[in-house]
């Protein structure tokens, strides 16, 4: 093997010398239908909050100790290669089909849950691991080489520190998400995305106070897209900053547009939601305060909502991000408050204006005394905090009395109206505002 066949960092066998192993094993398993092999791919689950908090040299320690222990646990005759920057494959040779892959697989789990001696500092993970076997008959190396990744990749996005099986659903869904991330890249360059208004109104009077921002995906296709079906891929492609502000710029141009036609409340706002991902200083920047700054419109008619993920972040460069807002006048609301990551230990810190009561609890509302008692909370614990309560998904008139009852302020829903085009919602907007 040559020194080009072997990985720099652990001077374990490369991907390309595995590719030729592989293949070369494919072609014995033709040749001998009594032999069978199967691939291994894993990824340490913490490799990244390694490199982040106690620096590369050390996350590169983890992988040569990772190495060395998976070399300890394979039979002569496997192989262990070093594939990508944070991944090794295993080629686990003569198998009797499921259960001799799985016994390995679990004895890689229990030796990963040994921790791992860092200058003193004991530091423990776990990976994520995909296998395929020879079994499925692959014609080339390379494409049992990726079927082992998808499968890695399926136990990444369930969580990591589990292991799965490629199976051909598993290649659909990843043909499938490849297809919907060149067609993202396109949306984005041709401007295909829409912006839908939902109106926000003072639950006592009824009046629009605001307008809430929503993502639409115009597909030449398909039509209209929801935003569940494509934000988690704009995040992870890094779409999602230039999605967002071509979204957040046409919403604050369309909301100054409203305000000189219709002489609309100079309090009326617009508000758009914002992801955990998207949520440091640069990215605020490009986003948020790039597309306020270009549309002209005044901070102060600005909200920037945020969920509870986001305070899962570093809370300090969060607060920082958040005092920025708040030199430019925007409010801060936090989403779906109640539905994720608690966050009441960083909640009185935090500059925010509001908390949003998420509809599953609304919905809940006419039905469920305990759906009552935790609205209750909700709204009491934002006017402690000195924050005022936007309820969402209010349908029906007797949810709007309850929430009134309950001393929420502000509500959006179905019994307002339904998000719209701004051309739609303007017969709506007129009538309100008696213009």
């Amino acid at each position: 093997m040559s020194l080009s066949d072997q990985s720099w960092l652990t001077g374990f066998p490369s991907r390309s010398a595995l590719v030729d192993r592989v293949q070369r094993s494919l072609s014995r398993a033709r040749r001998r239908k009594t032999y069978g092999f199967a691939l291994v791919a894993l990824c340490p689950d913490r490799l990244q909050l390694i490199n982040d908090s106690l620096g590369h040299t050390h996350g590169d320690e983890l992988m040569q100790s990772l190495a060395e222990r998976l070399s300890s646990l394979v039979r002569p005759g496997d192989m262990v290669a070093r594939v990508g920057d944070e991944g090794f494959m295993i080629l686990v040779d003569h198998i009797e089909g499921l259960l001799h892959a799985t016994h390995l697989v679990e004895r890689v789990r229990e030796s990963l849950a040994e921790p791992f001696d860092f200058d003193y500092q004991e530091f423990s993970t776990s990976a994520s691991i995909g296998i395929t076997l020879s079994y499925s008959m692959y014609e080339n190396a390379e494409d049992m080489l990726r079927d082992a990744e998808v499968a890695m990749n399926r136990a990444i996005a369930r969580g990591g520190n589990r292991s799965e099986f490629f199976d051909m659903g598993m290649h659909t869904r990843a043909l499938a998400r490849l297809k919907l991330e060149t067609e993202l890249h396109r949306a984005v360059d041709n401007q295909e995305f829409r912006v839908v208004y939902q109106p926000i109104v003072s639950l006592e009077t009824g009046r629009v106070t605001g307008m809430e921002a929503l993502a639409r995906w115009q597909h030449p296709e398909l039509g209209l897209v929801p935003p569940t079906e494509f934000l988690a891929a704009a995040e992870e492609t890094g779409l999602i900053a230039p999605l967002s502000y071509q979204i957040f710029l046409e919403a604050c141009t369309q909301t100054r547009v409203w305000h000189d036609k219709f002489k609309w409340d100079p309090a009326a706002k617009i508000s758009m939601n914002f992801t955990s991902t998207q949520f440091t200083q640069s990215e605020v920047e490009s986003t948020i305060i790039a597309a306020v700054n270009r549309s002209g419109l005044d901070g102060n008619m600005v909200i920037a909502e945020i969920t509870e993920g986001v305070m899962t972040r570093n809370i300090d460069s969060v607060l920082a991000v958040l005092e920025g807002l708040k030199v430019f006048g925007i409010e801060v609301h936090i989403d779906d408050f109640g539905t994720g990551y608690s966050s009441l230990k960083f909640l009185h810190r935090l500059p925010a204006d509001a908390l949003k009561v998420d509809r599953s609890f609304v919905n809940q509302l006419t039905g469920d005394t305990g759906a009552v008692v935790l609205v209750r909370t909700i709204i009491d614990l934002a006017h402690n905090l000195g924050l005022y309560a936007v309820a969402e998904g209010i349908e029906t008139p007797a949810q709007l009395e309850m929430l009134k009852d309950l001393g929420c302020e502000y509500g959006q829903g179905y019994l307002f109206a339904k998000p719209a085009e701004a051309e739609a919602i303007e017969p709506f907007l007129m009538k309100n505002l008696g213009s």
